[in-house]
């Protein structure tokens, strides 16, 4: 099987999760992964998209929300 591509961004809650599981993932199915990194935040700045500006509600449930998806996991 072909190696897959995992695009990553560091900083972020779902990616974080993800990082996690996916060494156990590919050893139980043998699979290999390539590591691709890159910054979100500069893609964001690039096409003028700030998610959380002007939005406290959302913000504010931003860190709790990854807490639950870590805890129930």
């Amino acid at each position: 099987m072909k190696p897959i591509d995992f695009c990553f961004s560091i900083g972020s809650t779902y990616s974080c999760l993800t990082v996690m599981r996916l060494p156990v993932y590919a050893r139980e199915h043998g699979i290999v992964f390539n590591w691709r990194p890159f910054n979100v935040r500069t893609i964001l700045v690039e096409k003028n998209n700030f998610p959380f500006a002007n939005k406290p509600v959302t913000a504010a449930h931003c860190g709790p929300s990854s807490t639950v998806l870590a805890i129930g996991s």
